[in-house]
C-alpha cells in the first residue's frame, strides 16, 4: 500500500529504554514498543481510510513521557475546534494561547547547575518531569510586567490545559505535580493591585461633572454619543454596544426597551430606555452607513467603512497554525481620544467605566434582582428561574440611575473641577 512507503512500524530504541520515530517531520517518543506499534497501526489505518480504525486513534494511550508541548498542542487544537464551531470565543482562545506561550517561555528560561536538565527543559520536557520548583519559576516569569488578574488568567489557562491532557485528551497518565507553587493570586494580592490602581487613577467611574463634559464634547460623534447614552442607561460595555441589533430594541406598551442576551455570558439584559437614549438612537438610525461584506445587516452600529466596531483577529503562520491575534475595539480608541481632549483621561478609566458608574448609581435601589437584569448579571440561586422582573421593576432601576446621574449632570453648568486632577497628582 502507498502509505506503507511513508510510514512503517520500525522504531528506534533509545538509551533510556523508550522508543522513538520521526513521523511527518516530528520526533515521537513512546514508553515502549507495544505502545508505539498500537499508535502507528492506528495512524496507518487512518491514512488508508479505514473508518473503524479512526476511533482507535482518536483515543490515545496516556504516555508517561508525553511532553509539555505535546499536551499544549493537543489542548490548543481542541480549543481551536471549539472556536471554529462557535463554542468558544476568539478572545478566550487567545487568552489560552497567551497562557501557554508564556509558560513555555518561562520554562525555557529555567537555569540549573545540571547541563542535561537545561537541554531537556529547552527541548521536550515530559510533564512527569516537572517539579514544584519549575512551576514556582514559571509563575514568577508569567507574572512579570502584568497585574494579578492577568496572572490569574495565565495560571488558570495552564492548569486547564494540563487537566485536559489528563482527563480529556488522555495524553498523560496523571495530573501535573504543582505542589503548592503554581496557584492563582490571592484575594490580598488582588486588593493590593486595586489599591495601587486607585492611588494612580482615582475611582474607576465618572463624576457628575465628567459625565456632563462627555455628553457635550465636540469630538463625540453621533454613533459614539448613542453608545454613551446606552452605557449610562443600562451599563453596557463597548462590546455589548458593538453587537447590539435592531431586533434587540423593542416596544413594550408605552416603553421602549433593550432586550438582549450578552454575547460574553449569554445572560439576559433588559432595561427601559430613557427619552434621551431613544432620541440618540433615532438620530443615529438616519446616519448609519450601510454594512459591507459579511457584516450583519441587523447591527445597530456600523463604522463608516461598513464594518462592525469591534472584532477579534486571529493571525496564522505559513503553515496555517495560529500564532497570535488580538482585539480591535474602535469604540475604546475613539472614546479615549474624547477623554484626552477633555483633559479628564485617567489611568484605567475608559468607556468600560460607564458600567461601573451605572452600577454604583443603581446600587442604591433595593431590588437586587432587577438591578442585575438591567445590567445583564446572573441572578444567583433558584430565583434565576422563578423571579420574573416586571417592566415597572426594571424601569424603577433606570429611573433611579437617571435621577442620580443625569438630572444633576444636565443641570450642572459649572466647569469641571480640577481638584480630582490635583489629588491624583499628589
Amino acid at each position: 500500500m502507498v502509505f506503507m512507503r511513508n510510514l512503517t512500524l520500525k522504531v528506534t530504541r533509545r538509551s533510556d529504554g523508550r522508543v522513538c520515530k520521526r513521523v511527518d517531520g516530528r520526533l515521537r517518543i513512546w514508553v515502549d514498543e507495544e505502545t508505539a506499534r498500537k499508535e502507528l497501526f492506528a495512524l496507518m489505518a487512518l491514512r488508508e481510510g479505514n473508518p473503524s480504525a479512526a476511533v482507535v486513534a482518536s483515543v490515545p494511550t496516556p504516555d508517561v513521557a508525553a511532553s509539555v508541548k505535546t499536551v499544549f498542542n493537543g489542548f490548543l487544537a481542541d480549543r481551536e475546534a471549539r472556536m471554529t464551531d462557535g463554542r468558544l470565543e476568539k478572545g478566550t482562545f487567545l487568552d489560552y494561547k497567551d497562557a501557554l506561550d508564556t509558560f513555555i517561555t518561562g520554562l525555557e528560561s529555567w537555569h540549573t547547575a545540571e547541563p542535561d536538565a537545561v537541554s531537556l527543559l529547552k527541548r521536550e520536557v515530559p510533564v512527569a518531569a516537572l517539579r514544584p520548583e519549575h512551576f514556582r519559576h514559571v509563575r514568577k516569569a508569567q507574572g512579570a510586567g502584568v497585574g494579578s488578574y492577568a496572572l490569574e488568567r495565565r495560571v488558570q489557562g495552564v492548569r486547564t490545559a494540563f487537566r485536559w491532557g489528563w482527563e480529556i485528551g488522555r495524553l498523560i497518565p496523571r495530573p501535573a505535580y504543582y505542589g503548592d507553587e503554581y496557584h492563582k493570586p490571592s484575594k490580598a494580592e488582588k486588593r493590593a493591585d486595586r489599591r495601587a490602581s486607585l492611588l494612580k487613577g482615582g475611582e474607576p467611574r465618572f463624576s457628575i461633572d465628567e459625565i456632563r463634559a462627555i455628553l457635550h464634547a465636540e469630538g463625540l460623534t453621533p454613533a459614539l454619543k448613542t453608545m454613551v447614552w446606552l452605557a449610562l442607561n443600562g451599563g453596557m460595555y463597548s462590546a455589548d454596544c458593538a453587537v447590539l441589533r435592531w431586533s434587540d430594541i423593542k416596544k413594550e406598551g408605552s416603553a421602549t426597551v433593550v432586550d438582549t442576551y450578552r454575547e460574553k455570558t449569554g445572560i439576559r439584559q433588559k432595561f427601559v430606555l430613557w427619552p434621551e437614549t431613544i432620541r440618540a438612537i433615532n438620530a443615529w438610525r438616519e446616519l448609519r452607513p450601510d454594512p459591507k461584506g459579511d457584516t450583519d445587516r441587523d447591527l445597530v452600529f456600523i463604522t463608516v467603512h461598513g464594518n462592525p466596531w469591534t472584532s477579534e483577529n486571529i493571525t496564522r503562520d505559513e503553515n496555517g497554525l495560529i500564532k497570535g491575534g488580538g482585539e480591535t475595539d474602535s469604540i475604546k480608541l475613539l472614546f479615549n481620544r474624547v477623554l484626552v481632549n477633555l483633559k479628564i483621561k485617567r489611568p484605567g478609566v475608559g468607556f468600560g467605566k460607564f458600567r461601573h458608574t451605572h452600577t454604583s448609581a443603581a446600587g442604591r435601589h433595593p431590588d437586587a434582582n432587577a438591578r442585575k437584569v438591567v445590567r445583564g448579571h446572573k441572578i444567583d440561586g433558584i430565583e434565576e428561574h422563578y423571579d420574573f422582573q416586571d417592566l415597572d421593576r426594571l424601569k424603577s432601576v433606570t429611573d433611579l440611575v437617571y435621577k442620580t446621574l443625569l438630572v444633576p449632570a444636565l443641570k450642572n453648568t459649572k466647569r469641571i473641577s480640577t481638584s480630582r486632577k490635583q489629588s491624583v497628582a499628589r
